[in-house]
C-alpha cells in the first residue's frame, strides 16, 4: 500500500468498517449502524474529538463477501458539535446493500487500506475500525498477512468483536486482524451491547494520549 502524500494535517484518520454478511440479521445491522451514530454523539465523544485542534477525519464502510464492500459516508472532518451530528445522521440513515452472503475479512481490510490512500488529507494516526461475528468464511482466505502489510505501512487496525459464534471469533480476531502500534479488541456480548462497546472503543481510540503514540513512520 502506498500512503498519500501530505495535503494538510489531522491526528487521526478512521475508517469504520461494519460486517454485513449473512450472519448478521436485519435487527443486528440496526443496531451496529445506529449504536455507532449514538456514541459519536455521546458527551464523552464530543469532549474528546474537541481536544484536537485540526478536528479527525472519519468514514465508514459496509463489508460482506470478497467483492462487497461499499463506502457508506465519505470522508468528513469532524470538527466541532455540528459536524459530529450531520455524520452520526447519515450513519443512521445507511441503508444496506449487501445480504446472505460470506465474511471476507482481508478483503475489507485491503478495501479499507485504500480508503485510507484516496483520503485527500494526510493525517498522523491511521486507524480501521472493524466490527464483526464471525471468522473468515472464504476458503483459503486469512486475514493476518493483509493486517502484518498495512500494519507494516503504519495503519493500526483495531477490533470490535461480536462474541457468541463459533468457531470463536474473539480469538480469530486477536490471531489474525488486530495490528499495529497499540492496537486493541473490545469484546460485545451482543450486538445489543454493540453501542456500549462502541463507545469503550472511541474512548480508548481518541485519548489524546494513544493519539500521541509512535506508529514507526
Amino acid at each position: 500500500m502506498v500512503l498519500p502524500l501530505p495535503a494538510k494535517a489531522c491526528s487521526v484518520a478512521i475508517v469504520f468498517a461494519i460486517d454485513i454478511s449473512r450472519s448478521v440479521s436485519p435487527a443486528e445491522y440496526i443496531y451496529q449502524k445506529n449504536g455507532l451514530a449514538r456514541a459519536l454523539v455521546s458527551a464523552e465523544i464530543q469532549k474528546l474529538i474537541s481536544f484536537y485542534p485540526e478536528g479527525i477525519m472519519a468514514t465508514v464502510t459496509v463489508w460482506s463477501a470478497a467483492s462487497q464492500q461499499k463506502q457508506m459516508v465519505p470522508w468528513t472532518l469532524l470538527q466541532g458539535r455540528s459536524s459530529v451530528i450531520e455524520f452520526s445522521r447519515e450513519i443512521a440513515d445507511m441503508r444496506r446493500p449487501y445480504r446472505f452472503d460470506l465474511t471476507a475479512i482481508a478483503n475489507a481490510l485491503i478495501h479499507a487500506g485504500q480508503m485510507h490512500v484516496e483520503n485527500q488529507v494526510r493525517c498522523d494516526r491511521l486507524v480501521i475500525d472493524i466490527s464483526g461475528d464471525g471468522v473468515t468464511s472464504v476458503i483459503g482466505q486469512h486475514p493476518l498477512s493483509v493486517a502484518e502489510g498495512l500494519a507494516a505501512n503504519g495503519v493500526i487496525i483495531n477490533a470490535l468483536v461480536i462474541a457468541g459464534s463459533a468457531p470463536d471469533p474473539v480469538r480469530y480476531y486477536a490471531e489474525q486482524v488486530i495490528r499495529g502500534p497499540g492496537a486493541f479488541m473490545i469484546v460485545a456480548d451482543g450486538f445489543q451491547d454493540f453501542e456500549e462497546s462502541m463507545l469503550r472503543k472511541l474512548m480508548r481510540e481518541l485519548a489524546p494520549a494513544v493519539a500521541l503514540l509512535d506508529t514507526g513512520e
